[in-house]
């Protein structure tokens, strides 16, 4: 399974765009999006779409829609369909993105595919999905999978010990692993017919780095290299005068990842 589909090895390129998007963010229409998305996970969707560079985003997991808005900033041209079973949170409303308002799987995704393909030439390999939902991302890639997407950006990925979805992270953890419903925390037994199942899914995984690693994690427990192993952090703590932002909202990282599907 590969592992290195966004490229973040030019370092200078990385450099100058967390200088680029740092001054975007301070645009944002949206200053408070707590219980959603912030800059370590903004950041790294704007950076992965400019590289994927699709002709439509699906985004499961709306919010207050501060995602939609980098969304547009990251790829101005893309058609967006963002999805959400209720829009009562939302702050920013794009202008061009279209806003359907059941769960995704309740759309017939196959004949909009086919008629984008038949009327603007857009294949299923010019579509991104972002899933933001909190769903059970084993139901999640199979129903994904068998409409022939092949690029995921996954936004809660927790690890084994925490959270309240079962995401990419804790099935290729392989190890028993938590689901944390507000405090109500459930043990779950490692399955390798889980693991099996993401695995004959997905061909590449790649967990994007945190901007900072702090020395904890946003539930206060040490960032370890075992149960929080993570990329190399993009940048130093000796710059973090010049990007407070990042700083102060670097416990939000959650490991987002970019996954593309076999088919």
């Amino acid at each position: 399974m590969r592992s290195d589909y966004i490229d973040y090895s030019n370092k200078e390129q990385v450099k100058n765009s967390l200088e680029e998007f740092y001054e975007i963010y301070k645009k944002r229409p949206v200053n408070d999006n707590e219980g959603g998305m912030k800059s370590p996970h903004l950041f790294n969707t704007w950076y992965a779409l400019r590289q994927l560079k699709p002709k439509v985003v699906i985004e499961s997991g709306v919010w207050k829609g501060l995602g939609t808005w980098i969304i547009e900033q990251a790829v101005p041209e893309a058609k967006i369909i963002s999805i959400d079973i209720t829009f009562r949170h939302l702050v920013y409303k794009s202008d061009k993105a279209l806003y359907l308002d059941k769960d995704m799987t309740s759309y017939d995704w196959q004949k909009l595919f086919s008629e984008m393909e038949e009327n603007e030439g857009i294949t299923r390999e010019d579509i991104v999905l972002f899933l933001d939902d909190h769903q059970n991302f084993l139901d999640r890639l199979e129903y994904v999978h068998s409409l022939g997407v092949k690029h995921i950006l996954y936004e809660d990925n927790y690890p084994s010990t925490q959270g309240d979805t079962f995401s990419p992270k804790k099935i290729l953890a392989c190890r028993d692993y938590v689901m944390d419903y507000a405090g109500r925390r459930e043990h779950h037994k490692y399955s390798y017919f889980d693991y099996q199942r993401f695995d004959d899914r997905v061909g590449v995984y790649q967990e994007m780095p945190p901007i900072y690693k702090i020395p904890t994690t946003r539930w206060g427990d040490v960032w370890d290299d075992d149960t929080y192993a993570s990329p190399e952090p993009l940048l130093e703590m000796n710059t973090s005068d010049k990007y407070p932002v990042y700083l102060a909202e670097a416990p939000s990282y959650t490991w987002i990842c970019y996954m593309g599907l076999k088919q």
